[in-house]
């Protein structure tokens, strides 16, 4: 992935991302006081974080710095650090949230195990990801150019209980995302960071590609709409 080269332009690429954020911010309690202590993880560019900083302080944290330099400046109300999310440091806190960045960790139980030390012994967090069947059009076109793994939110909550959270409550939805055409969701996606640091894709496979998702996909105003599903989770310590 290729987050720290987009920071600038994230937040306005990232729109699949933004209806995440916001679908997580539901499950936020409306407010808190100077005495609890919040921390969001992969915070990247504030899409989620706009949303808890009006109802109390916290920490937002992400490893790029580019991501987090572009969160201060359109959040400068928030404390902003630079925060490993699979092993971040420090603690105890009270709540942690997430939203887009889970589903970038490789070892899913072990990441849930290290963020169960870090919160305090009744600690409640809240996280959003995506999760399968999400973008479909592009893998069953592409699918070994643009290798994406998405775990099942079954492998999520199990995941969850192997490392001794509570799971409150869960639940999946699909969101469909228009484009002008092909050609606009490939660029957009490109936008947001989610491509390989090193592209092993030719001029002519992209043509190619884009043509086959244009001419499977494309509705009758040349319209391409893909496949987002979400997960949003509520656990505690």
């Amino acid at each position: 992935m290729r987050f720290e080269l987009k920071a600038e332009g994230y937040t306005e690429a990232a729109a699949v991302q933004a209806v995440l954020a916001e679908w997580v911010a539901e499950w936020v309690e409306p407010s808190w006081t100077d005495a609890l202590r919040v921390l969001e993880l992969g915070a990247g560019t504030g899409l989620l974080t706009r949303h808890l900083a009006s109802r109390g302080p916290l920490t937002a944290t992400d490893i790029s710095r580019g991501m987090l330099d572009e969160g201060r400046r359109r959040l400068p109300s928030v404390r902003w650090e630079i925060a490993d999310a699979w092993d971040p440091a420090g603690g105890p806190v009270d709540r942690l949230y997430s939203a887009a960045a889970l589903q970038w960790t490789a070892d899913p139980q072990l990441t849930f195990q290290r963020w169960r030390t870090l919160l305090a012994p009744g600690g409640r967090m809240v996280h959003g990801l995506f999760v399968p069947p999400t973008l479909p059009e592009l893998e069953a076109v592409a699918g070994d150019v643009f290798p994406l793994r998405w775990r099942p939110a079954a492998e999520w909550i199990a995941a969850l209980e192997c490392a001794g959270f509570q799971v409150k409550r869960w639940e999946t939805k699909c969101v469909q995302q228009p484009h002008a055409g092909a050609l606009s969701f490939l660029r957009q996606l490109h936008d947001t960071g989610v491509t390989a640091a090193r592209p092993r894709i030719g001029a002519g496979r992209l043509r190619s590609i884009i043509g086959e998702l244009d001419r499977r996909y494309a509705g009758a105003d040349g319209r391409v709409s893909v496949t987002w599903s979400l997960l949003r989770f509520e656990a505690s310590r």
